[in-house]
């Protein structure tokens, strides 16, 4: 059973358009679009603000919002990349292209440290 949003989401900003989104990423157009579909999901499973909040994160990897981790704190700070506590759609894509088979051991070795 998934969530409604009942909103219309905010239009996108230009950087977090399907095909800029996969120009900057190893994913493809299509991709990108079933990325969103699964970030709508998660973004509205708590409240329906279209972001994914530290909460919505750690709901979405254990099915259990109140869990505190030290593995999901950092995979958020990660995903997290301009710090607001919020993650974007575009921060969301850009953060899974890292974990993409095709993306180069440097730029994983990266999001190590």
């Amino acid at each position: 059973m998934g969530c409604y949003c009942s909103k219309s989401p905010p239009q996108p900003a230009a950087d977090e358009v399907p095909n800029v989104l996969a120009a900057q990423t190893h994913f493809t157009v299509k991709d990108v679009k079933a990325l969103h579909e699964l970030f709508r999901k998660l973004s509205c499973s708590i409240t329906d603000d279209h972001f994914i909040s530290r909460e919505k994160f750690q709901l979405g990897l254990f099915n259990n919002s109140k869990k505190q981790s030290l593995f999901s704190d950092r995979m958020f700070d990660l995903f997290d990349s301009d710090h607001d506590g919020l993650i974007e759609f575009g921060e969301f894509v850009r953060s899974l292209s890292i974990f993409h088979p095709e993306a180069p051991q440097a730029e994983k070795a990266m999001c190590m440290y």
